[in-house]
């Protein structure tokens, strides 16, 4: 088998979380009294250099030394590293969440107020001097977009009350944090404003990150070679972490590296190759050199890939101030997905029609509706900015269903020009028809229009006139009348045939439940299809026996209708889910079995 690719990824999935813990901030010796006005006062310049009979004073710490940090405990802090290459590292509350973008320090001034070594934006007794910066932190996202995480205050605490200030920075980009008194001022968190204190000695690497993994796939068809080797699907997988890498298994090789760039849902890895990741992340796209190879989302339990039910419900909303694209999903499976940015960030499910009950491993959700047209799904979660907020997703349509190809109801053949020509004619299912020549370079496209009726239907062509006639059953013909190239129009007789029967489409299988009966000797596996219809199978080592089939109505926890016994949906969470089948499979009595949901 080939040797596997291995290369990096990062996607963002939110904006920058800093958090501070509050301590008082000692005033500084020159500040005013509180019944003075604040003052606009220029931060300290360098010193001046060094004489020339004067050793050269010791060069301070680079930016690049250590991190920029805020703490209350080991667990409690807030990180930021800026790193050699241009690019920095992020950790938020409690160290659980990294973030990444790229910086560049610049020769830009940014008023600020002073926070204390502590990081907090609180003085008790007198009001704030604002200072100004000679320079700024320029944060951005990996594409070069501007990375809003300046908080402007518009109050500050004076005698334990909120004061409001003046605005600072009139005009100038959210990217820019004031870089001033070995802090980076005026950092988002929680709707308030932050400060990081520089950390030189603090050792920090690529090891301390914390990789979070975003999204996981395996490959949707194992390549022969390694099937032959023994390669199993859920073995040959691609994963993709928020620090900058994609681990990628094709062989028995694993290899890391990180990424180049990213494009909206196109990622490109260092050695050129490219990842697509599909919107919804049901599939991805590896490509290098011309190989591709396609990917599904990855299934823990079965060797089937994940089927993506139908979409009956979808809300848009946003948060934190539009940097987050928040999206739910409800499915036909009576399954629900909410999306931040395009990336799944909550899953779960829902019970009941109308107002439905909805459980998530991530926030609480509901729907509120005022009217038909006025349907939202309130949404409860800490996006990562230390507290619950409720984010409004008002209903939007569905993207459609895939429109099927329109069937061929009757088809027509005959010739012209002395059969130099083929002629044929097809009517369709959604009232269309279209006629066709052949010279033998191809099926051209005389003209096409519509029908109305039955029997003997009226057509309306772009081109020409049809008509069907028909003296028995057996005996149909569609003469199509026009110039065709002589330069005169001409009757053009097209006998009717039996045309082919499209091929049925298997029904796919949306929710596929194993289990097992007498002490383990009987597996038992039940298949719920898009169809409606579910069948339920015992195997015994001499292959699949089927033991009932029967139809379903309705989501969530549907009903069932079965030939031989009955069954039903339990559920805890969307992690367990369970298909309890009760019937006499052979012992004389009827008996309850579970199977487990699979996928």
């Amino acid at each position: 088998m080939s040797k596997k690719w291995i290369a990096g990824l990062l996607a963002v999935l939110m904006v920058l979380s800093i958090v501070a813990c509050a301590q008082p901030a000692a005033p500084a010796a020159d500040a005013p009294k509180a019944d003075e006005p604040a003052k606009v006062t220029d931060a300290p310049k360098a010193d001046e250099p060094a004489k020339a009979d004067e050793p050269a004073a010791e060069a301070g710490p680079s930016y690049i030394d250590g991190v920029y940090k805020c703490e209350a405990d080991a667990t409690h802090f807030v990180l930021l590293k800026l790193k050699e290459d241009g690019t920095f590292y992020a950790r938020g509350l409690m160290g659980q969440v990294g973030y990444f973008g790229k910086y560049e320090i610049v020769d830009q001034a940014v008023e600020y107020y002073y926070a204390g070594a502590d990081g907090v934006l609180k003085q008790e007794d007198q009001p704030f001097d604002v200072l100004k910066s000679e320079k700024a932190v320029k944060f951005m996202h990996e594409d070069g977009s501007p990375y809003e995480v300046r908080f402007e205050p518009e109050t500050v605490k004076i005698d334990g009350v909120p004061t409001p200030v003046n605005p600072l920075n009139e005009g100038l980009g959210k990217e820019y944090c004031a870089l001033a008194d070995d802090m980076i001022h005026h950092i988002k968190f929680d709707d308030y404003s932050r400060s990081l204190t520089h950390k030189p000695n603090e050792k920090f690497t690529e090891a301390d990150e914390i990789r979070n993994l975003l999204y996981k796939f395996m490959v949707a068809v194992v390549p022969e070679q390694a099937a032959a080797d023994g390669w199993k699907q859920q073995e040959l997988t691609l994963e993709l972490y928020h620090n900058g890498y994609v681990d990628m298994a094709t062989s028995d090789e694993l290899i890391d590296e990180a990424y180049q760039s990213i494009n909206g849902n196109v990622f490109t890895l260092a050695d050129g190759a490219t990842v697509t990741v599909d919107p919804d992340a049901y599939t991805a796209v590896f490509e290098k050199d011309g190989v591709k190879i396609d990917f599904v989302k990855f299934n823990e339990n079965g060797s089937e890939p994940v089927q993506e039910a139908a979409v009956t419900a979808q809300y848009e909303g946003e948060a934190l101030s539009g940097r987050v694209k928040l999206v739910a999903k409800m499915y036909e499976d009576g399954t629900i997905a909410i999306f931040a940015n395009d990336t799944p960030y909550a899953k779960g499910t829902y019970e009941g029609a109308g107002l439905p009950k909805i459980t998530l491993d991530k926030g609480t959700a509901e729907i509120k509706a005022t009217s038909a047209e006025d349907v939202k799904l309130v949404y409860t979660v800490d996006l990562g900015d230390g507290k619950e907020t409720a984010y409004e997703l008002p209903k939007v349509a569905a993207e459609p269903a895939a429109t099927a190809e329109p069937a061929i109801t009757a088809h027509f053949e005959g010739e012209a020009f002395g059969g130099m020509v083929k002629l044929f004619a097809n009517m369709y299912d959604d009232g269309t028809v279209a006629i066709y020549a052949n010279k033998g370079d191809g099926d051209i496209e005389l003209t096409k229009g519509t029908y109305e009726g039955t029997g003997l239907p009226a057509f309306t062509l772009e081109k020409g006139t049809a008509e069907l006639k028909a003296t028995s059953a057996e005996d149909v013909k569609l003469i199509y009348t026009a110039d065709i190239g002589t330069g005169s129009e001409s009757a053009y007789e097209m006998a009717k045939v039996a045309a082919e029967p499209a091929a049925a489409a298997e029904p796919a299988v949306t929710a596929h439940f194993e289990g097992e009966a007498f002490g383990g000797m009987v597996k038992l596996f039940a298949n719920m299809y898009d169809d409606g219809t579910v069948a339920i199978y015992a195997n015994k080592g001499d292959g699949d026996i089927e033991l009932t089939k029967g139809t379903y109505e309705g989501a969530g926890l549907p009903a069932f209708t079965l030939e031989k016994g009955t069954a039903e949906l339990k559920a805890t969470s969307a992690e367990d889910v369970k298909l309890i089948y009760t019937a006499d499979i052979g012992t004389g009595s009827e008996s309850a079995y579970e199977m487990a949901k699979v996928n």
